[in-house]
Formats: structure tokens, sequence, C-alpha cells
């Protein structure tokens, strides 16, 4: 039985699985971090007595993640395999556009700590304006994530805005139902709630400066002015632009001298038959 042929991937979601499996294996690294001891064996050590590489962290250079290596894990690794540290930092220009193009280096800024769920929610968004406005060019995509990055500020303001109206709404309602009066919010309280509020005002403006630049890139196209005719090559295609015809230039009047000597006979050249 033959086997369906692979979708070919975009570029898009390559860097989503990148993305993901770089999460899944940093998580994965932090809980065994957080299993060890605190003191190092003489396995976790870089170098070995002799000044060798140590097996574990040759592998860690080699094929760890491109994100958790340093500086001095590249120059370890190019004392022994110069080509291999050089592929290793290729691979790190390549993990970074990728998350970068794919929108989780735009998501990781909003996550105080990474979870699927908060990371599904900003690509959810994110994908949503990307369809609708469809980027031409990086800047475009730059501004996409900004708007992405402002509504989902406004989503986690305004939460917090609710939750603080009626957390302190639930507190004055026992004392207003027992006492029959109602207290007014402390000082601290309202500054909470008005500082939610600001906020939220805030990334809404955000929003709107980020529609209005995105706008205006589609409205202000640059304008292309050719000044030397001929034939013009833009990208595959040709254009003859046609020659600008030259106005010719009336005669003034003649003066009163000039139509003389005009009207008298021109003198014979030198030579010539009389």
């Amino acid at each position: 039985m033959r086997r369906a042929p692979r979708a070919q991937q975009t570029p898009e979601v390559t860097g989503e699985a990148e993305a993901l499996t770089r999460e899944m294996a940093n998580a994965i690294e932090k809980q065994l971090a957080f299993s060890k001891r605190c003191s190092q064996s003489s396995a976790d050590q870089p170098f070995t007595n002799a000044g060798e590489l140590n097996p574990a962290y040759e592998d860690h250079l080699r094929h760890g993640s491109p994100e958790k290596l340093s500086f001095f894990d590249l120059s370890a690794l190019a004392k022994s395999d110069p080509e291999a540290s050089a592929g290793r930092w290729t691979e790190i220009k390549q993990g970074a556009r990728h998350e970068l193009t794919s929108g989780h280096r735009a998501a990781k800024v909003m996550e105080f700590q990474p979870h699927p769920w908060t990371r599904a929610q900003f690509l959810a968004l994110r994908k949503e304006i990307v369809e609708d406005w469809q980027p031409r060019n990086g800047i475009e995509t730059l501004l996409i994530d900004l708007l992405a990055m402002a509504m989902t500020s406004v989503y986690d303001w305004q939460e917090t805005l609710t939750r603080r109206i009626w957390a302190e709404a639930e507190c004055e309602k026992p004392k207003a139902d027992r006492d029959g009066t109602w207290r007014p919010p402390r000082l601290t309280s309202a500054e909470a709630i008005e500082e939610a509020a600001t906020m939220v005002d805030r990334f809404n403006r955000m929003i709107v400066r980020t529609l209005r630049a995105l706008r205006d890139l589609r409205r202000y196209d640059l304008a292309i002015v050719v000044r030397n005719t001929g034939q013009i090559n833009i990208a595959e295609n040709q254009m003859n632009v046609p020659a600008r015809r030259r106005k010719r230039r009336l005669p003034q009047a003649l003066g009163p001298m000039q139509r003389k000597c005009r009207s008298s006979p021109q003198a014979p050249a030198v030579g010539q038959n009389q």
C-alpha cells in the first residue's frame, strides 16, 4: 500500500513546529534542572581533566536547543570543530527568523509564564489580522504583530478592570445590606480601578495608531518618476515609455533692421561666377 505524499510545509508551518518544539524542550529542561542537586557532578562539567569536551556537554553543543547556546558554547565547539560551530550559528539565525515570522516572538513577549492556551489565543488573534490585511512586506507584518500585542493587552487589562470592579462590589454588598448605606471605595481601590481603565484606554489608542499606520502604508504608495525615456524593466515585465515631444519655439517678431537685412540680396561668395 502506497503512502500518501506528505504535504509541502510552508515557512509559517515550519516556524510553528520549531517554536513549539523549543517550548516543550525548554519545559523539560527546566523540570530536570529543578530536580537536580545543587552541586554539580563531574558529568556536568564542560571539560574533562584532560581539557577535552565532556561527552554530555558536546552533545548539548551539537544537538541542543539553539536558543540555549551561548557564545561560550560556540567558541568551545569551534576549538574542536569550526564547521560545526558555524553550522550551529546558522541554525540560531534560522530559528530566530522562523520564530519572528510565525508570530511566536511577539507571543512570548506577552507571556509571564508560557502556557499552550495563551499562546494559541495570541496566534489565533494574529492569524485573523493577517488574513484580513494580507501583509505585503516585513514592515506591515511587524505592525500586525504590534497590533496583536496591543489587542491582547486590551483583553488582559479589561479583564483586570472587570475583576477589580466586581471584587470591590462584592466587598461592599454585605456591608450595604447590613448597614443600609454604601461606603465609598477606599482610595487605593479607586486608584487601582482607574489604573486598569487607563491601561485599557492606552492600548486602545495604540491599536488606533497601528491601524492608522497600516492604512497610510496602503494609501501612500511610493511613486516612481521616470525622467529618462526609453525601455524600463520592472521585475519580469518590460515597459516602453514614449519620448516626450518638445515644444518648438516660435520665432520672435523681426525689427526693422532685421527685415532689411533679410530682404537685401546676399553678396556672392569668393570665386563664384558672376
